[in-house]
């Protein structure tokens, strides 16, 4: 099993950031292997800290994933607007997803799907 920790923050002015909501929950054997699984299957650890063919921005879409495991020790990957063609796109998805089925969210981009 696992644990999903859940944050979301409200940006105010700068750099003032409100945490808006918080939760932790379980996880079952097999939710996480399945997001292990995804972790896997899209090559976590060969994705690159900063994708060169992305461009830069700075409206908040940006993702960021940490990872740690025995082998690799700690990798960050990140991404502004990250689409399907790419390993990050759907390890984030996969979370956004947990995070719907298991949280009651009440605000943000996990609140409201747009359309992605």
């Amino acid at each position: 099993s696992g644990t999903l920790h859940y944050r979301h923050y409200i940006f105010e002015s700068f750099p003032k950031y409100t945490m808006d909501q918080e939760a932790t929950v379980i996880l079952t054997v097999d939710e996480v292997t399945a997001l292990k699984n995804i972790i896997n299957d899209n090559n976590f650890y060969e994705i690159p800290t900063w994708n060169p063919e992305e461009f830069v921005g700075s409206d908040g879409e940006y993702t960021y994933i940490l990872g740690f495991d025995e082998k690799h020790s700690a990798h960050l990957i990140s991404m502004w607007e990250s689409t399907p063609r790419y390993g990050i796109y759907h390890i984030r998805t996969a979370v956004e997803n947990l995070v719907r089925e298991k949280i009651e969210v009440t605000s943000g981009s996990v609140y409201i799907d747009y359309g992605r």
